[in-house]
């Protein structure tokens, strides 16, 4: 994932704030936006104890966006970082047992997918593709992920073995192949495939990649979500 220059986004923000009145008795200035800082990307331990966020604030003398992971008790209290690899580090995402964080990071040069232990701060490496992987999920059990990769050229849906590290590609039509989306039960996937024109939810059965045509018109389907 490349990290955006900011000095495009200071002389946007300086001409925003130009435009419009100021009642502040001290105007904003360029200098102010480094030190905003942003809470994002929350997700919820499956328990509802803890709260993993990405804070996210702008180093004034790198010019480069800082992107972190940390975790607060949900009942409140003091936020702790995950760790401090310096790296851009993104959507983080509990596993079911609460006890692992799949996350991305560009700590390697190119953004791949982490996995970190929370209580004992040990951490692998799932992917190493060319291209960062998009969309990353659990499986109902922890023991698997699914992802989309960009690695054939176009994406793919990617299921994978935490264990073994073996991998299987679901899907890889013509097209969009993104949002997978586990059953409770593990046994199938919801997606969304534009294979035979716009985008529309599909289902599959793990077991032999069979679809299922879930929608069917003309609209835009995104994002699928199974009702537990």
């Amino acid at each position: 994932m490349r990290q955006v220059r900011l000095r495009h986004c200071v002389i946007s923000l300086v001409a925003a704030c130009i435009a419009l009145p100021v009642a502040a008795k001290e105007p904003f200035t360029p200098r102010d936006f480094f030190d905003i800082e942003v809470a994002a990307d929350v997700d919820i331990s499956r328990d509802g104890n803890r709260v993993v966020f990405v804070r996210r604030s702008a180093d004034v003398m790198s010019d480069r966006y800082r992107s972190s992971l940390w975790v607060v008790p949900h009942a409140g209290g003091e936020p702790r970082p995950l760790g401090d690899s310096g790296a851009y580090e993104s959507s983080p995402r509990w596993s079911p047992d609460g006890r692992k964080i799949l996350f991305l990071s560009n700590r390697n040069e190119s953004t791949q997918l982490f996995v970190r232990w929370v209580d004992t701060g040990q951490e692998a490496q799932l992917t190493s593709g060319p291209e960062a992987p998009m969309g990353a999920t659990w499986s109902p059990d922890g023991n698997q992920i699914a992802y989309v990769s960009f690695e054939t050229g176009r994406p793919a849906i990617f299921r994978q073995d935490l264990a073994t590290g073996k991998r299987d590609k679901l899907t890889n039509f013509q097209g969009l192949n993104s949002s997978p989306a586990w059953s409770p039960d593990g046994k199938s996937m919801a997606m969304v495939l534009s294979k035979d024109g716009s985008p529309d939810v599909y289902v599959m059965s793990l077991a032999n990649k069979q679809l299922t045509r879930i929608t069917n018109h003309y609209a835009i389907e995104t994002e699928p979500v199974w009702m537990p």
